[in-house]
């Protein structure tokens, strides 16, 4: 009893970074129970499609609209818990934020001390719920923040140990693969350069162990997420249109550029480049932080996961707003750009402290 005690209250900053989330979250979506109404208009899109879902009317085959079917699972886990407005999607949110903090807390673990790692992954709601990126709440960017800073997370103790990956973390990132392919499989830049680096990096040193274990068990965490889904459009004989809708038409309605794949790139980057430069603490904590990681030495290990790093970085710029236009791309998309950016804090709190 004594020991469970012991490790109980070693796990008390859980709970503070639970009501952290909820205190946050209250004030800053408009799925909280303080707001009256959430007037977006895809929040009530997806909301309307998941309690169609709940109903037994198919997505995609009886209903258009065209985000990833977990979305609307969630929404119409939303609708059973309210059925007259989006509080339901409240829990997701403070969960969601819950997670960012706790993975926060995890990073800063590796460089810094407990008390400091405290304080850094208490500040880091900044950074998700920042303003206008953020503007109402219940985005996909939003609810998958903590899985982009995962992938981070993964990076970085990698780094710190030849990159051995355990089984665990090959599982988990590979569900996380499937949950953002079957949500918005736009967000996925960063996890595509990452098993490209790393499978690359095991192929040159010849571990072919690790490659099997990346293989194998990325491939269970993926089928986890997306096999009940197939199972479910086959079922129901709505594939074909899931694939249409999902696919098709999200790539040739709503992505109007007709620029040539290098063009589209450069676009990308452009405005990537455009977002870095618009807003002082942005600027900071951007483009001055890439600048410091590239001539620092203190976080990365190894020049492989820095190069990594960066890579993950512009790829995951040029995948969220590929084939937009500037004057087409919503400021929440742009929130996605921002998990890359605590980590760049981090480094500037770790030079900081090291430097006392």
């Amino acid at each position: 009893m004594k020991s469970l005690k012991i490790k109980l209250s070693r796990k008390s900053y859980l709970f503070l970074f639970l009501l952290v989330s909820i205190w946050f979250m209250s004030f800053c979506s408009y799925t909280s129970p303080f707001f009256y109404f959430d007037y977006s208009p895809d929040n009530n899109c997806f909301f309307t499609v998941g309690k169609a879902l709940m109903h037994g009317i198919i997505p995609y085959k009886d209903v258009f609209e065209q985000k990833g079917p977990y979305v609307y699972l969630i929404h119409g886990i939303a609708y059973l818990i309210n059925h007259y407005s989006l509080v339901g999607i409240f829990p997701f949110e403070v969960i969601s934020l819950f997670f960012t903090i706790y993975i926060v807390y995890k990073i800063a673990l590796l460089y810094t001390d407990r008390e400091y790692a405290y304080v850094v992954a208490i500040l880091s709601p900044t950074f998700q719920l920042f303003h206008p990126y953020y503007d109402y709440g219940d985005t996909v960017e939003s609810l998958l923040f903590p899985a982009m800073l995962s992938l981070i997370y993964v990076l970085l103790r990698g780094d710190k140990d030849n990159f051995n990956i355990s089984r665990t973390s090959w599982v988990l990132q590979g569900f996380l693969v499937g949950l953002t392919f079957l949500m918005k499989y736009t967000l996925l830049g960063s996890w595509i350069i990452f098993y490209i680096s790393i499978f690359t990096y095991y192929l040159i040193h010849k571990f072919w162990r690790k490659i099997i274990k990346l293989i194998q068990w990325s491939l269970v965490g993926f089928l986890l997420a997306v096999l009940p889904w197939l199972i479910f459009f086959i079922l129901t004989k709505s594939l074909p249109a899931f694939i249409h809708v999902y696919f098709y038409e999200n790539m040739h309605t709503y992505m109007l550029s007709n620029n040539s794949f290098f063009a589209k790139f450069i676009e990308s980057l452009t405005i990537y480049s455009s977002f870095l430069r618009d807003d002082p603490l942005i600027f900071l904590c951007g483009f001055l932080g890439y600048v410091y990681l590239l001539a620092s030495n203190t976080i990365f290990k190894t020049t492989v996961g820095k190069a990594i790093f960066v890579l993950m970085m512009i790829v995951n710029a040029a995948f969220i707003v590929y084939g937009y236009h500037s004057s087409q791309v919503y400021q929440y998309y742009e929130l996605a750009f921002f998990p890359i950016f605590i980590n760049t804090h981090r480094f500037y709190h770790y030079s900081f402290t090291k430097s006392f």
